[in-house]
């Protein structure tokens, strides 16, 4: 990086710092502010704290390119932001939302009783409305399409007329004295050829079709810590783009699959996402994360639940996808579901109590490998299996140090075209001579909290061998040797656990994890873990040992934790490239420390 970029970004930071204290010093180039709030907002204004735009689209569209970075302040922002200007590697086009609640929503109010007429029993129109809606949300909830466009509306009901307008029925009320919003727009952002580029923050909320959307190679693109629901298609979507980074968003009650990999993604990382309740009004078939052709991307500690169809599917030329240390659960279809693709790696998963099977191979879904998994209860309504293999997908398949527990008779396993009650039974196949049948003793699994009992058959008894075994839990946690349980695992660490979740020992104080990233510019996320509850510190300490950054201070309660460090020092005042060390000091006398690397 030369001296001119290094000083641009080092002023970016310092005049962020200074916009969030409310004071408005001159902004250099490459820091834009966003704020539909604000009186003095103007699309055709320089973008800085004073007069900042009003619209993300108008920042984009004026700004957008390398090492630019637009903050958004809280607000509602009926727009779509089309994103077609791109960063450069190290320099990515940011859009960032400060502080909660920076809506972007595809919808729009018909709260108001003048807005519609009565049209025939308790039918009302708003002739107003030109475009085909998809989806009308009254008070919360979703109304429903007509199976037949030509039939008369039921309450709950609504359809658009060409030429007419929406029609809804509510019962008889007017639409406009409930809380009536209206779909409008595609999306929230739509990225086409953008590349390098990060979406940071935001809500999206609404839309017409999918949430946030990158397309026609959009890649290099960063898509963490936004929340996308109610939007009519997927949530959050990609096709044909390379080396995504979905990281920490929440995908929830859309209208298909939470988060989908259309076609011809490759390279990516879906990671420590959550995606439920996900589900497509006339047919089952949303999934919490969908992969359709395409290959050779990473799936990793994600949570998927109470989504209509499968938890994870993968199907359709999705060859050589890693799927590791996801939780799927109480999804009306299967677990895990594989489907016409090859060479997929089930690493740390586990499916619990999910409709259908818990894994399924299924249409030549050849080498197919399922190591240190665990799965509970599924398929117990519905004559279904924890592990199903069908007749096509037996070839190359290595399924073994995995758990498999129905809490009934049920069989647990079919493969091929025959049943096995017992996993002992089913190692005459060759598979699963180390894989075994108990209970895993998870903590609350109705609840979400699959974390390990004392006791566990799953502690201490996996397998590292693999190259792809992830060194920590779906947590960050290291992994952690129990003196109260045999080491019976294999590979290079003996004591990992089987499952998604490591067992944390009794006795143990507590454990800092490194920072993720580490290098890191410009923020880390520090996770630690403490097994007592009482007073923590976490301080940042420079190489010459002088205390820089106080992070935690305070009481705590038992279990893991995380924080965010920024690069800071205690005055918000942006510290040069180096070495630091991260300290955690706990009840019990836990003590430990990791070191950080900042690169500016």
């Amino acid at each position: 990086m030369d001296d001119m970029a290094r000083s641009r970004i080092s002023a970016a930071c310092l005049t962020v710092f200074a916009a969030l204290c409310a004071a408005p010093p001159a902004i250099p180039s490459g820091v834009y502010f966003v704020d539909g709030a604000s009186r003095s907002c103007s699309d055709s204004g320089p973008g800085n704290v004073s007069v900042p735009y009003c619209t993300i689209s108008a920042a984009v569209k004026a700004r957008g390119g390398p090492s630019t970075s637009i903050y958004v302040r809280p607000g509602v922002y009926r727009e779509e932001v089309d994103i077609r200007s791109s960063g450069r590697a190290r320099m990515p086009l940011a859009l960032f939302a400060l502080g909660s609640r920076v809506i972007v929503d595809g919808a729009d109010d018909f709260s108001t009783p003048s807005l519609w007429l009565p049209l025939s029993g308790a039918v009302w129109c708003d002739s107003a409305v030109t475009w085909n809606v998809q989806q009308v949300l009254v008070d919360g909830v979703r109304l429903a399409l007509p199976a037949d466009s030509t039939a008369s509306l039921t309450p709950g009901q609504f359809r658009y007329v060409a030429g007419a307008g929406l029609e809804v029925n509510l019962g008889g009320d007017n639409p406009g004295t409930r809380r009536t919003l209206v779909g409008r727009r595609d999306h929230g952002f739509f990225l086409s050829g953008a590349s390098w580029v990060r979406i940071e923050g935001f809500e999206v909320i609404r839309t017409e079709d999918k949430g946030i959307f990158a397309a026609d190679s959009s890649n290099d693109v960063t898509i963490k810590n936004n929340r996308v629901t109610f939007c009519a298609n997927h949530g959050i979507a990609a096709i044909n783009s390379s080396r995504l980074m979905i990281e920490s968003n929440v995908a929830s009650d859309n209208g298909f699959h939470g988060i989908a990999l259309i076609s011809g993604v490759n390279g990516s990382r879906i990671k420590n996402n959550q995606a439920f309740r996900n589900a497509r009004p006339a047919i089952r078939e949303a999934n919490g994360i969908y992969v359709f052709a395409s290959p050779a991307n990473r799936l990793e500690r994600n949570k998927v639940h109470d989504n209509q169809d499968s938890g994870v599917n993968i199907q359709s030329g999705s060859d050589g996808c890693i799927s590791a240390e996801n939780l799927s659960w109480n999804n009306g279809d299967h677990g895990f579901f594989h489907l016409y693709t090859t060479g997929v790696l089930n690493i740390g998963n586990v499916a619990w109590r999910n409709s259908s099977n818990g894994f399924s191979a299924e249409g030549q879904s050849n080498g197919t490998r399922i190591l240190d998994c665990i799965a509970v209860d599924n398929g117990l309504a519905t004559d279904k299996f924890d592990l199903y293999v069908d007749t096509t997908s037996t070839a190359g398949l290595v399924s073994n140090y995995n758990i498999f527990w129905n809490s009934t008779g049920q069989d647990i396993i079919k493969y091929g075209p025959d049943r096995y009650s017992t996993v002992s039974a089913f190692t005459t196949t060759g598979q699963d001579s180390q894989s075994i049948q108990a209970d895993p003793n998870f903590i609350d699994p109705a609840a979400g909290d699959f974390h390990l009992r004392t006791g566990s058959p799953a502690i201490d008894s996996g397998t590292s061998a693999s190259a792809e075994w992830p060194a920590v839990d779906a947590d960050g946690r290291s992994r952690q040797d129990d003196p109260a349980s045999p080491n019976v695992g294999t590979g290079p660490v003996p004591y990992a656990d089987r499952g998604a979740l490591e067992y944390l020992p009794l006795g143990i104080p507590g454990q800092l994890l490194p920072g993720r990233p580490n290098p890191f510019n410009p923020e880390t996320e520090i996770d630690y873990s403490i097994g007592t509850p009482g007073f923590v510190e976490v301080n940042v300490f420079g190489i010459s040992g002088s205390l820089v950054r106080t992070l935690v201070r305070g009481y705590e309660a038992p279990g893991d934790h995380s924080v965010i460090w920024f690069g800071d020092d205690d005055h918000g005042r942006r510290l040069p490239s180096g070495t630091y060390f991260c300290r955690i000091q706990a009840a019990g006398g836990f003590r430990e420390t990791r070191r950080l690397v900042l690169l500016r």
